[in-house]
Formats: C-alpha cells, structure tokens, sequence
C-alpha cells in the first residue's frame, strides 16, 4: 500500500513537471539576432547593417571573433556598426513570457514584408581586398510559428540596398 502512494505521488509530480515545462515551451517568445561577417583574415574595415529596435535584445548582443561593435545614427536611420578584422560574428537571443514588443529591423525601404530592402553601408581600410559576405537574420518565434527576416549577400564598398528576404513559418 505505502509503495503504491509513493509511486502515484511520483507519477503526479512527473507530469506536473511535465505540463509546467509544455506550458512554458508554448508560451515563450523569442528574439534572435546574428549577423556574420565573412571576410579574409587579413581584411579590415567598418560594416553597418540593420539593427532589431527591441532594447532586450540589444542588451544581449555579443561579438566572437576579432572586432567590436556599437549601435550609430546614420544618415539612413539606426545601425549595428561593426568594426572587423576578417570573420566575426554578432549574436543575441532574449526570451520571455510577456509581449515582445517592436522588433523589426531598422533601415528598411519598403512596406510590405517579403518586398523590402535594407541599407548596409561597407568601408574598407587601407588597399585590401577580398570579398566581404554578410549573412543577417532577426527573428522572432512563438510556439511554433516563426517570422524571419534575413539577408545573405556579398557586400560591395560604400552604401547600398540589398533585397531582405522574409518568411513566416509554421
């Protein structure tokens, strides 16, 4: 008798652990931020891409790799300057039970998701060359559905519009 309330005792706590940790999983949103840049080790300069608007998620932002980073006013809104010395990558998450607020990209053209570009800006030091690729992602997922906007493109000297490419997925 006594092992068979212990075993039931553990079976209830089981799956209120269980519920608890689902319950959590579907009602947690996220953020996701990377931008990777991929250059030759020996080439420097100064790239500026879009930036999430979401303060949480700009808190959380890191770099790996040899450079560093901060968020600049320029002449086509707010953006995520990197300073590099060949690959570097900056990346961020923030997750939370409550509402996540505006997290869209800044310097964005465009009005409608899927049909917008973004200005990213590329200034090289000294006479290196070698190209300079950019893969950009921001996300935002809840329970299943995910809204994603990404950029993956080489990037050439000066300021630009490059295509973002958008995806809501279930």
């Amino acid at each position: 008798m006594f092992y068979s309330i212990c075993v039931i005792i553990i079976l209830i706590l089981v799956s209120s652990s269980m519920a608890m940790e689902n319950y959590r999983e579907e009602h947690t949103r996220s953020l996701y931020f990377e931008v990777e840049v991929d250059a030759p080790p020996e080439t420097r300069g100064v790239l500026y891409v879009p930036v999430t608007v979401n303060e949480q998620l700009r808190d959380d932002l890191h770099l790996t790799g040899d450079g560093e980073f901060s968020i600049v006013q320029t002449e086509h809104g707010e953006a995520l300057r990197i300073v590099f010395i060949g690959a570097v990558v900056v990346n961020g998450r923030y997750e939370s039970m409550d509402d996540l607020g505006n997290w869209t990209p800044t310097m964005l053209t465009g009005e409608r998701l899927g049909n917008q570009t973004a200005w990213i800006g590329l200034e090289r030091e000294g006479n290196i060359t070698g190209d300079v690729d950019l893969f950009f992602r921001l996300s935002r997922s809840h329970g299943s559905y995910t809204t994603l906007y990404y950029i993956r493109t080489p990037v050439e000297d000066d300021w630009d519009r490059y295509q973002v490419r958008a995806k809501l997925a279930s």
